[in-house]
């Protein structure tokens, strides 16, 4: 009998490995099948053209990625650091995947929670296809952001430093349920070096790395309010629970991963506004109309917040819950105004997007020479600009990165550019209330300088330069404002000396209401001083009407007194100038 046994027993293992393995290529050739008939459904809505699938790759010109890790994609060629993606390949290699993949952590489903449901909703795969994938990491990190309310964090600027000068952002998530910790979405820099001029040339050219980061909202307040006396503006927002959801899974898969960041093209708003595209197709619906035609995009965190305010995102636009920093306190405590309803104001009216204008002007030119008509044109990739009634906290502050005004002579077609910044910021706060009472302003860029030489006529040349200077402000029954600075500009001429110049700046600004317009009046007085034989007085002023948001009217008279040796026989006044210009802001 034992014979027949082991005989009968190799019989039923052979039938039953035949089985398995027909089994098997019945379930391989099952799974080619359904995969050759999905893939071919996907070609026919085309699907990897769909804007939504451009989003969760974050793609972008040339279909390259601000993600810059190789793993977060399934068809990028790893020995590549250039990061551009073909969504037809990725999609591709992604659906393959998803069908064929181990029901493990690995899966797609698991690693990729966000586009695997896309995919599987838009191609209608029954879910019970999936029913033996468990993903219990994924599990646990969601089910301890079980956070129902969302909101939009505002932080103040600061122009201590580059990366404060136009504010940061955060979405934060706290909840009806007390249990659950508030937290805070945040977009951060991540810094291989302390050296300011690298930080500079990263920042505004080259890029660096940036990374989403995930903070207790306890620890957010504490750094934010009391070690950068920064205030901070909490804005509801319009995102359900749901949409809430696949904001934490897109978050799930950049967990770790390393980005792009650019101040001017991909910084701390960027990937926040993607995480809200993701969530609220809506809100996706209406940023792809209104930059339809732009390739790349940018916000600075105030523009945001005004973008979401007049579209009807924000639920509290005007009434902002408001965390004051310490200095915000003080000042409360010193002038017992309400400091949080001017800095509202100052959030969503502030002027802080990139500028353009045009302009028409005279100038009276040097002795000997025929005056002429001007055509002017400047710019501004970005500028803030705050004026009598955009005060924050009783200081005002003027800031541009990458401008250029520029001036065409029609007697001889000549182009001058009398002013370029890589970047330039001047801070003016209220002495008498002894907070941060130092005035100062910094440059850097380039201007066009008038160089007198003993004996010869002042000549015209252009320099890359730097300047930087100290004084005092002062505003008189909150309006008008006079300050005065020193400044030292040091240059760097192409066919002269290197010259360090004095520049002793007064102002006055003065506000006027007109038919319930907007109008400033801006006075200004400053002395180049290159030797004690030479010196050459300016004067400016500008009268500004602001139309509406996008659109104000400039008009900018400037004279040049040049008196060299201070002999009376040898002063004239020189480039009188004056400027009609209509400014349009985008």
């Amino acid at each position: 009998m034992l014979p027949n046994i082991k005989i009968f027993s190799w019989a039923l293992l052979s039938l039953l490995l035949c089985f398995s393995t027909y089994t098997l290529a019945e379930n391989l050739e099952s799974k080619a099948s359904k995969f050759s008939d999905y893939f071919a459904l996907s070609k026919k809505i085309e699907l990897s053209k769909n804007p939504y699938w451009h989003l969760l790759l974050r793609l972008y010109s040339g279909n390259r990625s601000e993600i810059q890790d190789a793993n977060f994609f399934l068809s990028v060629d790893n020995t590549k650091n250039d990061f551009v993606v073909n969504p037809e390949k990725e999609l591709t290699a992604f659906l393959k995947a998803l069908l064929n993949s181990p029901s493990n952590e690995a899966h797609p489903l698991c690693k990729f929670p966000l586009r695997s449901r896309w995919i599987i909703n838009s191609l209608a795969i029954p879910s019970d296809y999936f029913s033996s994938v468990q993903c219990e990491q994924l599990e646990r990190f969601m089910q301890s952001f079980r956070h129902d309310k969302f909101s939009v964090l505002f932080m103040d600027e600061r122009i201590n430093t580059v990366m404060n000068m136009m504010g940061h952002i955060g979405i934060k998530l706290y909840s009806t349920d007390s249990s659950m910790q508030d937290r805070v979405i945040s977009y951060i820099t991540i810094l291989h070096s302390f050296n300011p001029a690298k930080m500079l040339y990263d920042a505004l050219i080259d890029g660096g790395e940036g990374q989403l980061n995930l903070y207790n909202f306890s620890y957010i307040r504490s750094f934010y309010l009391q070690q950068e006396n920064r205030s901070m503006w909490q804005y509801d927002a319009r995102i359900t629970a749901s949409q809430g959801e696949k904001m934490l899974w897109q978050l799930w898969e950049l967990k770790g991963r390393k980005g792009r960041y650019t101040y001017l093209a991909y910084n701390c708003v960027n990937p926040l506004i993607d995480l809200m595209r993701v969530a609220d197709d809506s809100l996706n619906q209406t940023f792809l109309k209104k930059h339809k035609n732009r390739v790349k995009y940018w916000y600075s965190p105030l523009e945001y917040i005004q973008f979401l305010a007049t579209e009807g995102y924000l639920k509290n636009a005007n009434q902002p819950k408001v965390y004051l920093s310490e200095e915000g306190e003080k000042i409360v405590n010193v002038t017992g105004k309400k400091v949080a309803e001017k800095k509202i104001r100052h959030i969503l009216d502030k002027k802080a997007t990139s500028r353009f204008a045009m302009g028409l002007g005279y100038e009276q030119a040097k002795k000997e020479q025929p005056s002429h008509t001007l055509l002017t044109a400047s710019f501004d990739l970005h500028g803030s600009f705050l004026g009598d009634n955009h005060l924050t906290e009783f200081t005002e502050y003027e800031l541009r990165i990458l401008s250029f005004d520029a001036s065409l002579n029609t007697q001889d077609n000549s182009i001058s550019f009398d002013e370029v910044n890589l970047y330039a910021v001047k801070y003016l706060p209220q002495i008498s209330l002894n907070v941060a009472s130092l005035s100062w302003q910094a440059k850097l860029g380039g201007n066009q300088f008038y160089k007198g030489d003993k004996g010869n006529k002042a000549n015209s040349l252009f320099a890359p330069n730097g300047l930087l200077g100290v004084g005092l402000s002062h505003y008189f029954q909150g309006k008008i404002l006079i300050w005065g600075l020193l400044n030292a500009r040091y240059i760097h001429p192409n066919n002269s000396d290197n010259a360090l110049l004095w520049n002793n700046e007064l102002g006055v600004s003065l506000p006027h209401n007109v038919a319930r317009e907007e109008f400033k009046s801006t006075f200004y007085y400053w002395n180049y001083l290159n030797d004690v034989s030479w010196i050459l007085p300016r004067f400016r002023w500008v009268l500004n009407w602001k139309i509406n948001t996008a659109y104000e009217l400039n008009l900018t008279t400037s004279m040049m007194m040049n008196n060299r040796q201070k002999k009376s026989e040898d002063a004239d006044f020189s480039n009188l100038r004056s400027v009609l210009s209509l400014a349009y802001y985008f």
